[in-house]
């Protein structure tokens, strides 16, 4: 057999020819990638194109809203006892008219008297009528998230970014804002605070809203 002969029959061969197909394969895939992982920012939002892209931190944007986004609110909060008074009128009205992310959540400030604590929730008096407080981790479920009206599933770039910020926040009332509520707290003492409330579809005994604090101030 001649040199080209042997040649033309090496590069033949179907090893040879897959090894080239698996070549320009690895070569697409590396200038064309079929994904691409992006941040956000501070609204929660993907960067415009040419920006630097990295994985989206949910601790460092949930540190950022609490600060810039979430603080500058706390004074916007509705007065919790206007949110009583029509909740005890009609509490679906109460919904459509003050309630937050598709009117599940409240997002209120106020004050009352502790007369009870119930394991983790201090019930506390307002005008009469009974809100429970709730004073110690683990905070559950995504008040804390939607409850304020400033974050939207359409700000981020998917659910699992959504849910990992909702995680970081209740992980951050817990770590900051309950820590000596437990000892603090007391029947008798007067608190002042603004929180979180999921509205409830009726009213039953016991408290009219279970809120989740963002901000609290004690005293006798």
């Amino acid at each position: 057999m001649t040199s080209s002969a042997h040649s033309s029959a090496l590069f033949s061969s179907p090893a040879i020819r897959w090894g080239g197909v698996a070549l320009l394969v690895v070569v697409f895939w590396i200038v064309f990638p079929p994904f691409r992982i992006v941040s956000l920012d501070e609204s929660g939002k993907a960067p415009a194109k040419g920006d630097e892209s990295e994985v989206f931190d949910p601790a460092g944007f949930v540190d950022r809203f609490w600060e810039d986004r979430l603080e500058p609110n706390l004074g916007e909060a509705m007065k919790v006892e206007e949110l009583l008074a029509a909740l005890v009128v009609d509490p679906l009205e109460a919904r459509k008219r003050y309630g937050l992310y598709d009117s599940r959540y409240y997002f209120a400030q106020g004050s009352g008297d502790v007369v009870e604590i119930k394991g983790r929730k201090a019930m506390l008096e307002v005008e009469g009528r009974i809100i429970s407080l709730l004073i110690a981790s683990p905070v559950f479920g995504n008040t804390v998230r939607d409850g304020t009206g400033l974050l939207s599933v359409n700000d981020f770039s998917g659910l699992e970014a959504f849910n990992a910020v909702s995680a970081v926040l209740n992980t951050k009332v817990e770590t900051e804002v309950m820590p000596s509520l437990q000892e603090s707290v007391k029947v008798g003492a007067t608190v002042s605070f603004v929180g979180c409330a999921k509205a409830p579809e009726t009213l039953g005994e016991g408290a009219l809203l279970e809120f989740v604090p963002l901000q609290v101030e004690v005293s006798r």
